[in-house]
């Protein structure tokens, strides 16, 4: 059996400036999955919405987990070439 997951593609400019450093300084285990490239990050969709308290301190990241949660998505592949997605905060 194929199983098959979805994933928001998401501009960078969603993060803020501080939480890009904090994602390109890398996270700890404690937090979800972050996975650089190139032109930003993937990230994984926690499961539990209490999984995503580790990043509260991270507004614009949060506000994408939630957004990508309810869209049922597995991950958000934050690029500096995707579109910006709706009802998300744009930063400069």
């Amino acid at each position: 059996m194929t199983t098959i997951g979805k994933f928001l593609d998401a501009s960078t400019e969603h993060l803020s400036r501080v939480e890009r450093d904090e994602l390109e300084a890398g996270l700890d285990d404690s937090t979800p999955r972050v996975i650089p490239h190139e032109h930003g990050w993937w990230i994984h969709v926690p499961v539990a919405e209490c999984d995503c308290k580790a990043v509260e301190h991270m507004p614009a990241l949060t506000a994408a987990l939630r957004a990508a949660k309810k869209l049922d998505c597995w991950w958000i592949n934050f690029d500096a070439d995707a579109d910006q997605v709706d009802g998300l905060e744009v930063y400069e």
